[in-house]
């Protein structure tokens, strides 16, 4: 448990943001990105993705 709440601190938020952008690129049919696995992929370079995407839709 002591693991547990010493994950608790920014690495843990960002991995939690970093699955919430990964499972908002699959629901709208994006699982690669240039060649990759999106789940290869940063942070940041999925957040570009999503965004690209967006305004690319709108």
């Amino acid at each position: 448990m002591k693991l547990y709440r010493a994950c608790t601190s920014r690495e843990y938020q960002m991995a939690l943001q970093k699955e919430f952008l990964i499972r908002r690129l699959l629901e709208i049919g994006i699982d690669e990105y240039n060649g990759r696995d999106i789940h290869e992929l940063n942070y940041d370079e999925l957040k570009r993705i999503l965004a690209l995407t967006r305004a690319t839709r709108s």
